[in-house]
């Protein structure tokens, strides 16, 4: 029969197993502060953009500007003009077969430039372009795919609006366009989604009765695909060939070899 052991180690064995577990709790939860070189990124994503040594006159500098000067609400309002209200279509960069998300042609290829002014700008508007813009896919079950392939997480919190592209008003598009593969959830995929559009292509919009069925057949088809969720959704219908929309987008500088990028990295920010 083994030895009892003294109830004095015993404590004593309790007790540095109890400190050994705080000091690894405290470790996990340390918020780990932006290093003098290089860059840190918040829990959320968003890069810590605080001024270390020389950089804290500059900041002060850039404040003093007409721009920043603004009251909030004003910037907020510039920021919105410039960094919302934008289309993101997902898609594959070339013969790389990397998935990306290219903005709208109508768009300058440098887009989030804005981004990259200073530190202030950053922290203010970083989250506008998910919030405010709408992300376009194909079908279905590229939802899941692309999202996960070109955003982290926290970046999909974000957005709120999608958009479904069906190329014709047959019902083997919608079937296509709806199907949701191996990715069945897409509330948490999309947590805070609030708005989905399926955009409809080849549509008789000048028949009333055609209109009419069309989006009768969009809602039974996509039905299966969005329950689960509250966010509001609608059918919009155009004349415009999917054909020629597609074509729109090619040849574009953000359907070259590099993916818009929607959060800036520090080095490019002062």
């Amino acid at each position: 029969m083994a030895p009892h052991r003294p109830v004095a180690d015993e404590r004593a064995r309790r007790a540095k197993k109890v400190a050994t577990t705080s000091t690894t709790t405290k470790r996990a939860d340390k918020v780990v502060k932006r290093p003098a070189r290089g860059y840190h990124k918040f829990r959320n994503g968003m890069l810590n953009v605080t001024p270390k040594g020389g950089e804290k006159e500059l900041v002060k500098n850039n404040q003093m500007s007409p721009l920043l000067s603004l009251p909030p609400e004003i910037r907020n309002n510039i920021w919105k003009q410039v960094l919302g209200g934008k289309v993101f279509r997902a898609g594959h960069i070339g013969a790389h077969g990397r998935s990306k998300l290219s903005v709208s042609p109508t768009e300058p290829a440098n887009t989030m430039a804005l981004l990259q002014t200073c530190r202030q700008i950053y922290a203010e508007a970083a989250q506008m372009p998910l919030l405010l813009s709408i992300f376009s896919f194909s079908r279905m079950r590229h939802v899941s795919y692309y999202l996960k392939k070109t955003l982290k997480p926290h970046q999909r919190k974000l957005i709120t609006s999608i958009q479904f592209e069906v190329e014709t008003t047959k019902e083997r598009d919608l079937q296509y366009a709806s199907e949701l593969g191996l990715y069945r959830s897409l509330p948490s995929l999309l947590p805070n989604l609030e708005k989905i559009c399926v955009c409809v292509f080849a549509a008789a919009t000048s028949d009333d009765d055609v209109v009419q069925e069309t989006e009768r057949l969009v809602r039974q088809y996509f039905a299966h695909s969005i329950q689960g969720t509250s966010a509001e959704w609608n059918v919009e219908q155009t004349e415009q060939k999917w054909v020629s929309y597609n074509a729109s987008w090619e040849g574009t500088a953000t359907d070259s070899d590099e993916p818009v990028k929607l959060v800036e990295e520090e080095h490019a920010i002062i």
